[in-house]
C-alpha cells in the first residue's frame, strides 16, 4: 500500500518537474502535488500522461490498458479499504463514471474514467484539492 502512494507521488513530483503544470515555465510545486494526492491510489500499471496545479488543488491524467467498469471497481475498492467515504457514484449518459470521495479528514477528489478513445483503455482524470470542500447548499 505504502509503495502505490509513493509511485504516485513519484510520478506527480517528476512529471511536475518535466514542465507539465500550468505551463513550462511554472509546474505546480512539488509540495501542492504532496498535499494534493498524498493518500490517493494509483491504479497498478498507470501511465501519468499530465499534471496541472493551482494554489490549492491539482489534476492528473492517468492511462491504463482496462476497461472503465474495472477500473472503477478497483478505485471503489481501494478507497474504501484506505478509510476514504465515496461520496458519489455517477454514470453519464456518455458512459463515464464519476467518483466524488473523502479522506477521513474530508479532503476531496473526484475521478472521471472514461474510454480511452484511440485505444483499448481506460483514461482517469484524477482531481484534488489540498483541503475539505465547503459544504453544499443543503450544508452536508
Amino acid at each position: 500500500m505504502r509503495t502505490r502512494r509513493l509511485t504516485w507521488l513519484l510520478a506527480a513530483t517528476l512529471l511536475a518537474g518535466c514542465g507539465t503544470g500550468r505551463d513550462a515555465a511554472n509546474p505546480p510545486p512539488d509540495s501542492l502535488l504532496r498535499k494534493v494526492f498524498a493518500g490517493v491510489p494509483l491504479i497498478p500499471d498507470a501511465a501519468v500522461s499530465d499534471v496541472t496545479g493551482e494554489d490549492d488543488a491539482a489534476q492528473a491524467l492517468l492511462r491504463v490498458i482496462r476497461a472503465p467498469d474495472s477500473v472503477a471497481t478497483w478505485y471503489r475498492r481501494e478507497l474504501l479499504a484506505r478509510r476514504w467515504t465515496i461520496v458519489s457514484d455517477v454514470r453519464g449518459g456518455d458512459g463515464a463514471i464519476t467518483l466524488h470521495a473523502t479522506d477521513p479528514d474530508r479532503r476531496p477528489i473526484w475521478l472521471i474514467i472514461s474510454p480511452d478513445p484511440p485505444g483499448p483503455g481506460t483514461l482517469v482524470t484524477v482531481v484534488g484539492a489540498v483541503s475539505a470542500a465547503a459544504p453544499d447548499s443543503a450544508g452536508r
